[in-house]
């Protein structure tokens, strides 16, 4: 069986993944804990500032037969007197179900740790809403130079609805279902997740972070302070872009720092 790795790799050269990554931060002391500890944060999903994200729509449709085998494999060595006591609670309370798949929801993904990535740095609301008003960068990360890092990388589809979800049938994909789908009115995003097995700081390889782009509106002087700490740090193989707004049009360009 292949590594993750090597599929990630296959799935890039055939098109399935992207390449690069990008991050838009805006300049502060956060920004230079990164650029100091070459490390981004991994964030608990039960922190994110959208109140829908991770959100399912239960399907609590089950036969009883499909209960007693589900209750089986969970619990080995049940009894069947155990097992009719556990069908029957679910039988009489409507409510036991979807309540008992919530706890199981929270401690699925409370344990796991999430950092966002956008598929471009072309867009304006993008920089707007996450670069300090064009203020601040974005990173540019190239996947192939640190494919440990990027592993496991889930590319978020946009809805109107929850995903449906039943915990019998489907349970071995929970994880990606609640962190693979938001709202489409977040699809400007064109949001990528990378997944850890739990939340904190993850150190990247620093020839990974291959450019670093200053915003439309970056005051020159952050530009060369942190392009200098870059430098210092050893970070050899980032190259330094200037994002400009284009004359004719509602755009971006983009030219050498």
């Amino acid at each position: 069986m292949p590594a993750l790795t090597d599929i990630i790799k296959r799935d890039i050269l055939n098109g399935t993944l992207l390449r690069f990554l990008y991050k838009y931060r805006q300049i502060d002391t956060t920004l230079e804990r990164i650029i100091n500890d070459s490390s981004l944060w991994f964030a608990d999903p039960l922190s994110f500032n959208d109140p829908f994200d991770c959100q399912i729509q239960p399907d609590t449709q089950n036969t009883i037969k499909e209960i007693k085998d589900y209750i089986r494999k969970a619990s080995p060595g049940i009894s069947e007197h155990e097992i009719d006591k556990i069908v029957k609670s679910i039988s009489d309370d409507p409510d036991y179900w979807p309540t008992t798949l919530e706890k199981i929801i929270k401690k699925s993904i409370s344990s796991k740790g999430i950092c966002c990535f956008a598929s471009h740095n072309l867009s304006i609301l993008m920089w707007s809403h996450y670069a300090n008003c064009h203020k601040g960068i974005s990173m540019k990360f190239d996947v192939t130079l640190d494919l440990d890092f990027f592993v496991h990388p889930i590319k978020v589809n946009y809805s109107d609805d929850y995903p449906v979800y039943n915990h019998i049938r489907d349970n071995k994909n929970l994880i990606k279902l609640l962190i693979q789908n938001k709202s489409s009115i977040w699809n400007y995003e064109e949001e990528v997740r990378i997944l850890k097995d739990k939340a904190g700081a993850n150190y990247f390889k620093k020839e990974a972070l291959v450019e670093i782009t200053f915003g439309s509106n970056c005051p020159p002087d952050d530009m060369k302070r942190i392009r200098k700490l870059m430098l210092s740090k050893g970070y050899d193989n980032t190259i330094f872009m200037r994002a400009t707004t284009s004359k004719v049009k509602y755009s971006l360009e983009f030219e050498k720092f």
